[in-house]
């Protein structure tokens, strides 16, 4: 788990003041979680109880509160700001040299702490963070009592046994009921549902909350406001970016557009999302996967194969593995609240469009491209929804697939026009026509599914008006950033509904 380098980030961004009681963004109220609990704060955050969980209430606040106080920081819990957090990096950065000097005057060797130029440092820290001055290089034993008496109070109860960043305590805990389990390590805790030999729960982490709060560093992926009105509504039907399910048929299923092991011994999309987590994440590669012995092998941008301890994963009993118990699921899970993980998600679902709206394995009736056609928000959203339940509905019948798009233009009358030429009004009698054959294909929810995008569209989160898909670089200030309550419409994933849908009984996730 990462603690300091998200809040640094925030910290050198200005937006501290972003993150407050209520405050939807768990990517950045876990850190500050992480952060007071490594301060010692964890009785106050219910640690054993919650771990870092996102939710930024009552015990967030309490714990906040009591580092200010601790500190003699103006304010309550209820809200951060640029100079609390500088501080409680500050803070937190000294713990490991603090827990060194705590345990050398246990073992009475405090003179050999601060002997040799790392030494000096250490005391040069020492001295600038209790505001004191040492006489010479070395500290002597009453100068360190000063400096700690100094500094102890301003942390919290537990500073010197709570985990540090890295620590994450061997393999989690796991506690088995009839209906969950609960697996939890030093950071972290997750209620996963049991269902047939798996597990799965919808996730934490929206979408749009985390694109919404991190719109510098997606910049450079070509995010367009409007193409994230397009994927949003495609992820709620589909899960959030840490959600999981390994019960299905699929053996393991992951992330905003639940990417799969496959069916059987078949390829999956999942192997093609850690394809390109190695490619340009290694270091994250090897934290969340590389290092339980997970590669990738046969793997292309859309689909392949993993390899589990080098054995290529292409079996149902090799896939097995993966759902047995709750480890991997939770493994998955984790990886999913990394923001690092998260931007490649998000880029990893808009090539998911690029991938089937020019492209020549694409081509309805065999003379069309797809981008010829659909150029609409909503039309956009409902064939990318189709594309991530049932790619080959959208492939064309020189290849011998379906070319539903296809079916749809002889059905509309427009097999023999000429796209240039349409107006919105086409486009729309396309959409009229393909959505039947959309109910009646073997797409899992079909019409369920076009029905809940088609609501973003009466509330006027998508546009169905032609050419209003822009695929350009996001803008501030463009419809759907601007905070105007589509965090509310957009994300959520309804649970009664998603119950139904997969058919499970019960739960109260």
């Amino acid at each position: 788990m990462q603690i300091q380098a998200p809040l640094e980030q925030l910290f050198q961004a200005g937006d501290a003041a972003q993150v407050k009681k209520g405050t939807k963004a768990p990517g950045r109220v876990r850190p500050l979680q992480m952060l007071l609990y490594g301060l010692g704060y964890g009785g106050a955050l219910k640690w054993s109880s919650y771990r870092a969980d996102g939710d930024y209430g009552g015990s967030t606040t309490a714990a906040l509160a009591a580092f200010k106080t601790a500190n003699k920081l103006a304010g309550d819990g209820t809200s951060l700001d640029g100079d609390t957090l500088q501080l409680l990096l500050d803070r937190y950065k000294l713990v490991p040299l603090l827990r060194e000097i705590d345990a050398a005057q246990v073992s009475n060797t405090v003179d050999q702490l601060f002997s040799g130029p790392s030494g000096t440092g250490k005391a040069a820290q020492l001295a600038q963070a209790a505001g004191i001055s040492f006489a010479g290089t070395t500290p002597t034993a009453a100068e360190v009592n000063q400096a700690m008496d100094a500094l102890t109070p301003t942390y919290g109860p537990d500073w010197k046994t709570a985990a540090y960043e890295g620590q994450n305590g061997g393999e989690p805990g796991i506690a088995t009921e009839t209906s969950r389990y609960t697996v939890a390590d030093n950071w972290v805790r997750i209620r996963f549902r049991r269902k047939n030999k798996g597990v799965w729960t919808l996730g934490s982490d929206t979408p749009l909350a985390f694109i919404q709060n991190n719109e510098r560093i997606l910049e450079s992926t070509g995010l367009s406001a409007s193409s994230i009105r397009v994927i949003t509504p495609v992820s709620a039907n589909e899960g959030n970016l840490n959600a999981i399910n390994s019960w299905d048929d699929c053996f393991m299923t992951f992330g905003m557009f639940q990417w799969t092991l496959g069916q059987k011994g078949n390829k999956g999309e999942l192997p093609a999302l850690l394809k390109r987590v190695k490619e340009d994440e290694p270091a994250l590669f090897q934290q969340y996967f590389g290092q339980y012995g997970v590669d990738v092998v046969d793997t292309n941008k859309s689909t392949g194969y993993l390899s589990l301890n080098g054995e290529k994963v292409n079996t149902v009993a090799e896939k097995e593995k993966f759902r047995k118990g709750p480890l991997w699921a939770f493994r998955f899970w984790v990886s999913g609240l990394d923001d690092r993980l998260k931007k490649i998600q998000v880029e990893h679902a808009l090539d998911r469009i690029n991938s089937f709206w020019t492209n020549d394995n694409y081509r309805p009736l065999n003379k069309f491209y797809i981008s010829d056609l659909v150029t609409s928000e909503y039309g956009i959203c409902l064939l990318l929804d189709h594309h991530v339940n049932r790619p080959g509905h959208l492939m064309s019948y020189a290849i011998g697939k379906k070319d539903i798009v296809g079916q749809a233009l002889k059905k509309a009358g427009l097999a023999d026009s000429k796209p240039h030429t349409w107006t919105t009004a086409e486009e729309k009698r396309l959409i009229e026509a393909y959505l039947p054959l959309r109910y009646a294909s073997s797409m899992t929810h079909g019409q369920q599914r076009a029905q809940k995008i088609k609501g973003y569209l009466d509330k006027g989160l998508l546009s169905d008006e032609r050419f209003s898909y822009q695929p350009t670089p996001i803008t501030t200030g463009e419809r759907g950033l601007d905070g105007s309550g589509t965090l509310e419409e957009y994300s959520l994933i309804d649970f009664a509904e998603y119950e139904q849908r997969e058919g499970i009984a019960g739960g109260d996730e």
